[in-house]
């Protein structure tokens, strides 16, 4: 079953009303088309990397030094693959100084804002 994934969630909770994707945590147009707009292939990519953006958010704020940045690191190529694009600048700019804690709590912020997004086109 494909549709148009603009169909779906660009009206998401919170991220709809006519906001442009690059305005969104992930671009669901580039999405889409990485997931050749299969809604079953797309949901489960989104369910898999929310389950992981709140393990690494855990594993990020538990640890410090270079275990911390290798959480960061894994969830910044996570990222990548998801087009989260804010959340991987962010995530580049904290392992560029990892003692900035002010690189930390931007890249605190991407992550939550990515997952507020996430619930909300999970809810669709």
């Amino acid at each position: 079953m494909k549709m148009k994934l603009n169909e779906i969630v660009l009206e998401a909770p919170d991220f709809g009303g006519g906001r442009v994707a690059e305005d969104r945590p992930i671009n669901m147009a580039e999405l889409s088309d990485k997931t050749s707009s299969d809604v079953i292939v797309l949901d489960e990519v989104l369910k898999n990397f929310s389950v992981r953006l709140r393990k690494d958010m855990l594993e990020i704020a538990m640890n410090t030094g270079k275990r911390r940045a290798r959480f960061v690191e894994e969830l910044k190529l996570a990222a990548e693959d998801v087009c989260a694009s804010d959340l991987v600048v962010k995530a580049s700019a904290f392992l560029s100084n990892p003692k900035d804690a002010g690189k930390l709590a931007k890249l605190t912020q991407s992550m939550v804002s990515t997952s507020i997004f996430l619930a909300s086109i999970r809810r669709v």
